[in-house]
């Protein structure tokens, strides 16, 4: 399994993930069946999908209907080497992320709050 650099993640996202690819690579380590891990450098390589004699590439169906697709993708499309998988809503760290943004407000007034009644011993 291929695990995207930082460098690669910032290229198409715009900024950094929230887990490192040491990080990542651990989690995706871990996995059952997951018998290797290598670094991705590039999106939809087709030089190392061939490289590692790989027999699919797997991606979120978010990729699967965009306009300006990458080569890589096209080529793995043409030649029936892609399987794209359902895109689960909620799970992703951009809705993380977003979530954590929109709750922030929520968070800091109850940290604030529970400072106050801690250092009055209010109830």
């Amino acid at each position: 399994m291929a695990v995207s650099t930082n460098e690669l993640v910032r290229s198409y996202k715009g900024y950094d993930p929230i887990l490192n690819y040491r990080e990542r690579c651990a989690i995706v380590k871990a996995i059952r069946y997951v018998d290797k891990v290598v670094k991705q450098t590039k999106l939809f390589d087709v030089d190392q999908f061939r490289e590692l004699g790989a027999d699919v590439f797997i991606v979120g169906d978010d990729w699967a209907n965009r306009n300006n697709i990458p080569d890589g993708l096209k080529w793995l499309k043409e030649h029936d080497k892609v399987l794209f998988v359902p895109y689960t809503k909620g799970l992703s760290t951009t809705y993380i992320k977003r979530k954590i943004i929109k709750q922030s407000y929520e968070i800091i007034r109850s940290e604030i709050e529970r400072k106050l009644r801690d250092e009055y011993n209010l109830r």
